[in-house]
């Protein structure tokens, strides 16, 4: 009978690893109970620790001796909590956080040579794990103890996120340069070349307006958010790694969560070139509405609460 493998998560992730191991010989099951490997892929911290340590989650449903590879960005800290808790459960688990080379592609999961990831855990868990992650991503670089990966994937993500964010910068100067009607401006322009492969296909992206992909905005968002968190939990402050995720949270606010990265263009560009993404730059003000309306009752506020918090607090010890 063939090996069964369970997925929760990002749909398009989920349908490519499915096309890819079905492919070699293994099943996909909607059970998790059922499952002799149980791949997760979830963007939120908050997200993956109920994933794991919930009632119904994967570390209290699984069966004995099933392989947990989590795909997720998260930090050191919580990984070598699941880690310890997995195998004191008679379950196999590694930290296999995925890393996509290209992001201008359609599909970015559906070729294994774009897709890498670092494995930690115990020497028994990645080796069971590897035996099926081969089959789906194209590089795997094992790095050791419970926590190393996530950590060699923050160090990577803040590499990949200043490289994108200086292609997309570097593209606007020259697109603003050629708007200035001089044969100076427009000969710059035009004799731009990219640094590398990498450059270059965002600049084309760019060029050809094609910003949907099936790695988001909020996956990258995703590996962004697990970098800081680990620098903030090592009291290190990333000061451009902040100022990138600010730019991301604006496009995401202006409706661009579904898009690839290199949608991050459209927030150099004229107003009218977002709209025809379907972006709305009208909804900064109603979130900014919203927050200082929040913010402004959470002032004011503050002061009922606490009393109500002390009421119950007297309260409570009266009953009790």
């Amino acid at each position: 009978m063939a090996e069964q493998f369970y997925f929760n998560g990002n749909a398009a992730l989920g349908n490519a690893l499915e096309k890819c191991l079905v492919e070699v010989g293994f099943s996909r099951t909607s059970t998790l109970a059922d499952a002799d490997y149980v791949f997760s892929y979830h963007p939120l911290l908050s997200q993956l620790e109920d994933a794991y340590f919930d009632a119904k989650g994967y570390l209290a449903q699984a069966k004995k001796g099933a392989c947990l590879i989590d795909l997720s960005p998260a930090t050191p800290e919580l990984v070598r909590e699941i880690s310890a808790i997995s195998s004191t459960s008679g379950l196999f688990y590694v930290e296999a956080p995925l890393s996509v080379a290209d992001t201008t592609l359609d599909d970015a999961f559906s070729q294994q040579s774009n897709l890498s990831c670092c494995v930690a855990g115990d020497k028994p868990d990645i080796a069971k794990a590897q035996k099926i992650l081969q089959d789906f991503v194209g590089t795997i670089r094992v790095t050791g103890e419970p926590g190393s990966a996530q950590l060699a994937h923050a160090a990577w993500t803040l590499q990949h996120t200043a490289q994108l964010f200086a292609a997309i910068e570097a593209e606007a100067l020259y697109r603003a340069f050629l708007r200035i009607p001089t044969t100076a401006a427009a000969a710059s322009a035009a004799g731009a070349s990219p640094a590398g492969d990498a450059e270059a296909a965002i600049a084309q992206a760019v060029a050809q307006k094609h910003f949907a992909g099936t790695y988001t905005v909020e996956m990258f968002m995703a590996d962004l958010s697990a970098a800081l968190t680990a620098a903030e939990e090592a009291d290190l402050s990333l000061p451009q790694a902040e100022a990138c995720m600010n730019l991301l949270e604006l496009l995401a606010i202006i409706g661009g969560s579904d898009l690839s990265p290199v949608s991050l263009a459209l927030i150099y560009d004229e107003e009218e070139a977002a709209a025809t993404c379907g972006l709305d730059w009208s909804r900064t003000q109603e979130y900014t509405q919203e927050l200082g309306a929040h913010e402004h009752e959470h002032h004011h506020g503050g002061a009922a609460g606490e009393g109500s918090a002390e009421g119950d607090a007297d309260s409570n010890d009266g009953t009790l």
